[in-house]
């Protein structure tokens, strides 16, 4: 997946005579009509999150805005080594599942969820008060450091729109998830599940 794709969420609302419900739906650049990729480069201007070595979780890390997601709101996010982050969740897990699922981290954001491997410190947030660039950068997949290579982002509007950005991503694409869930593990989609569209 060496071309550019985001991915666009946006939150929709189900309500009844009984209760109101909020979910997601997800678009791409490659969709007519999506959105138009535009990478954000926070190397330089960003925090570089001290975090390094295999299946580590820090935070919290400030967000600068409080940012709902379905129905609760969050001012600041936890990171993990293994391509995700969570507003709550201080788990190491690296393998991988489908979303939604109770045994995965809560309040999740899966851009590439996979066994990961920081080298080093690959990881930069950024914020302006309205919006939050969080950046994986050069990150490998464990075992395979020196052939895969995976640069990719996480962009948090304060309006509750959530983008997920790809650049580079040398390396086997298989065996990651790319989606999100909400706290309770009850709502969420599997976008990408190991080989299930994968493209």
């Amino acid at each position: 997946m060496n071309k550019k794709i985001i991915l666009f969420l946006t939150i929709i609302f189900f309500t009844s005579g009984l209760f109101a419900q909020s979910d997601y739906k997800w678009t791409s650049s490659d969709s007519t009509g999506g959105p138009v990729y535009s990478w954000e480069d926070i190397t330089s201007t960003g925090t570089l999150i001290s975090m390094s070595g295999d299946d580590n979780n820090t935070g919290p890390h400030p967000i600068g805005f409080t940012f709902p997601f379905y129905g609760a709101e969050y001012t600041t996010f936890r990171i993990s080594t293994n391509g995700w982050i969570s507003f709550t969740s201080t788990s190491t897990v690296y393998n991988n599942q489908e979303l939604p699922g109770t045994s995965s981290p809560e309040a999740m954001l899966a851009p590439f969820w996979d066994d990961l491997n920081f080298q080093s410190d690959k990881a930069y947030y950024y914020s302006d008060g309205s919006q939050l660039v969080i950046t994986f950068n050069d990150v490998p997949r464990l075992g395979q450091e020196s052939t895969s290579s995976y640069t990719f982002q996480v962009i948090l509007s304060a309006t509750g729109e959530i983008v997920y950005q790809y650049n580079t991503m040398t390396g086997p694409l298989n065996g990651a998830t790319i989606g999100w869930q909400d706290d309770t593990r009850t709502q969420g989609t599997s976008i990408v599940y190991n080989y299930t569209n994968m493209r």
